[in-house]
């Protein structure tokens, strides 16, 4: 019985830090009509949030913020004047390739690109399959269908499948695709030509347990290398001159042709790098990555002009001749997939999500940067006279609470400032000064933003910030004289299933003078073997006398209503992972997974406004937000799509009168909406 409650405990405390994530709950509600301020990923695949506006009366989505979009594995064109990159999106877990000018400006995403589609090396064409029975469409830089490539009865579709994306060949003439029996049992490639004459061949025969896939085209296209079980072998597109280069040393991935075709240069499987021609391969380089980190961290390339090897290790990126004299670094910190200019001067390589470019040349040279990290903006707020935004800014997935910061811009999107380090931003209801959380530490492992933090309260305008308590989720009592927030204890558990996990083991709720002065203890939950509640996400009362505040536990995730005056708590009887008062406090709207809801403040009356039973959207809502009159109810509807009828996920605004009539839909973009508020103007 010990270990089950352990087990249940350790359940609770992940609900409880999924229900604690960057996605602030309901914002304060104003006294007359306005916008909606939100996080957007309304365009989709550029894996960045962006503040966005909407009028409640529909019309376009207007951005506040502008975020350049980033992206990993670039490659710089066959012209020389771009770059290629790919961009994963977080939400749709699906991924897209971009087109960024070699000043990092002008950046396009290609067309109807994910990560099977692959667009050709000089960035003017997109190659994907298509289809059960599948061709090769050639696709242009807006679309276009330029060519369909049959595969004819070279491949058996009946037994056979398509894996991975196609393999360009520099010169833009071949295309190499994996094929493999549907159960597994072997692996080829097959060759089409992408002018579309001649028939597609494959390069290898159907022999069960027999594996090869498409690894590298020589520059001229006269030679593909292919990745097999027992080495590296090299083929003519035509089937012909097959010959083996490498052993089982050879990984997988990451090989490169010398311009003159005659040699080539990988990573070994467990470290080093290598160059094959006639003969064994010789070792011209040792690396500090071995064995798996090798995979992870080695990868090559060789310069156009044959006169130097690129290559990635654990601590930097290094240039060195083919004979393995020379070797120099041209920049610090793990990079990967490096690629040459046409001239084999520059180098671009990417490293945490950010792009580089490097001149390679005899002087030190501090790397440039082209494309920045990925940067999210999140959690909007409005000042309460309607002409401010604050929100939070820090890198992609907002999983570093450290590196998140506070800014504030006006209605407009302009005058962005920086306030200070943190997350969390609450304004003062007279406008004047903004509450957040600046997380002073990480630990314990694993518990984030809700760990060892500290409250700060802010000027609105010189951003200059005072310590006022340790703790989180600060929220302005109605007069703004008082902060009510959370603060956390945890244990580590050191036996059973949840051996090694911090588990909440106290929650407190207090309330604080502006100032920081007159701490007082309002509520507190410790855990037992059996029935323990944590609150989190504490909401004044309009009339500030209570304070609602989320509780999850072993009976699943609820609301509690707490006396200011007395302490004394009463638990009303609804399900919620978010709540928000209307603008008079007599009721308060929630959200569960199934359905958004209202309910009265002494729990007397229920009203399922969508969901339930009615079943007139998805499952999947958050984010109740009352309007400043009362009368409606915006929040967010999660629908995962449809990969059969080809109808993206997407996660949307929505409005909803209190007596369940009124449905409309704001916002139809293919990405993410979330972080509510509404502004009174």
């Amino acid at each position: 019985m010990v270990e089950q409650s352990r087990l249940r405990r350790s359940l609770i405390l992940l609900a409880f830090l999924a229900a604690t994530a960057v996605f602030v709950g309901p914002a304060e509600t104003q006294t007359e009509p306005g916008k909606l301020v939100f996080a957007t990923n309304g365009d989709a695949m550029r894996n960045l949030f962006e503040i966005g506006v909407i009028s409640p009366n529909g019309g376009p989505v207007r951005k506040l913020t502008h975020q350049r979009v980033s992206g990993d594995v670039p490659t710089w064109s066959t012209t020389g004047r771009h770059f290629l990159f790919q961009v994963l999106d977080s939400f749709s877990d699906r991924s897209s390739y971009w087109r960024v000018r070699i000043d990092g400006t002008q950046a396009t995403r290609l067309p109807r690109t994910n990560e099977s589609d692959i667009p050709s090396p000089d960035g003017r064409y997109v190659a994907r399959i298509t289809g059960i029975n599948p061709d090769i469409e050639i696709l242009d830089e807006r679309g276009r269908l330029v060519r369909r490539l049959p595969f004819g009865h070279s491949v058996n579709w009946d037994k056979e499948l398509a894996e991975g994306p196609a393999v360009w060949s520099r010169d833009g003439r071949w295309l190499a695709i994996d094929v493999a029996d549907d159960d597994r049992d072997y692996g080829r490639v097959v060759v089409v030509r992408v002018n579309g004459r001649g028939r597609a061949r494959p390069l290898g025969r159907r022999i069960n347990g027999h594996y090869e896939t498409a690894n590298a085209w020589s520059p001229r296209g006269s030679y593909i290398a292919l990745s097999t079980r027992r080495g590296l072998d090299v083929v003519r597109p035509n089937g012909t001159g097959r010959r083996r280069v490498a052993g089982k040393n050879a990984t997988w991935n990451y090989v490169s042709w010398a311009p003159d075709e005659r040699r080539l240069a990988f990573a070994g499987r467990n470290g080093g790098i290598y160059v094959a021609g006639k003969g064994r391969p010789r070792r011209i380089v040792r690396t500090v990555s071995k064995g798996w980190r090798a995979r992870r961290d080695l990868s090559v390339a060789w310069s156009p002009n044959g006169g130097n090897i690129a290559y990635t290790d654990r601590d930097g990126l290094f240039v060195v001749r083919p004979d393995g004299s020379g070797k120099h670094r041209v920049a610090r910190g793990r990079a990967s997939t490096p690629s040459w200019d046409p001239r084999g001067r520059r180098l671009v390589y990417g490293s945490k999500g950010a792009i580089f470019v490097v001149v390679v040349d005899s002087r030190a040279r501090r790397p440039r940067l082209i494309v920045p990290e990925s940067t999210w903006d999140d959690s909007p707020q409005w000042s309460p006279d309607g002409t401010r935004i604050a929100f939070l800014r820090g890198p992609e997935g907002l999983d570093s609470a450290k590196a998140l910061s506070i800014h504030v811009m006006g209605a407009d999107g302009a005058q962005q400032t920086r306030i200070g380090r943190g997350y969390g931003p609450r304004w003062s209801p007279d406008g004047r000064h903004l509450a957040f959380v600046d997380a002073v530490g990480s630990f314990p492992p694993g518990t984030g933003k809700r760990a060892t933090s500290r409250i700060m309260v802010a000027d609105a305008l010189s951003g200059d910030a005072k310590f006022v308590a340790r703790g989180t989720a600060p929220t302005w009592s109605p007069d703004g004289r008082r902060l009510a927030f959370m603060r956390y204890e945890f244990e580590q558990e050191t036996s059973g299933l949840a051996r090694g996990l911090y588990l909440v083991s106290h929650s407190s709720l207090f309330i604080t003078a502006a100032d920081g002065s007159d701490k007082q203890l309002l509520a507190a939950t410790e855990h037992g073997e059996f029935g323990e509640t944590h609150h989190y996400d504490p909401a004044w009362s309009p009339d500030g006398s209570a304070i609602a505040a989320l509780g999850i536990g072993e009976g699943g995730h609820g609301v509690t209503l707490i006396d200011v005056a007395s302490g004394s708590r009463r638990t009303l009887p609804i399900e919620a992972w978010e709540v928000g008062w209307s603008p008079d406090g007599t009721w308060l709207a929630y959200s569960t997974i199934s359905e958004i809801g209202i309910v009265l403040r002494d729990g007397t009356e229920r009203r399922v406004l969508v969901g339930g039973s009615s079943g007139r959207l998805h499952p999947g809502f958050s984010d109740p937000c009352w309007s400043p009159d009362g009368a409606r109810v915006a929040f967010i509807n999660l629908d995962e799509g449809d990969e059969e009828k080809r109808r993206p996920a997407s996660q949307d605004v929505y409005l909803v009168n209190v007596d369940g009539t009124g449905l409309k839909r704001l916002t139809r973009t293919p990405g993410v909406e979330g972080s509510l508020d509404w502004s009174s103007r």
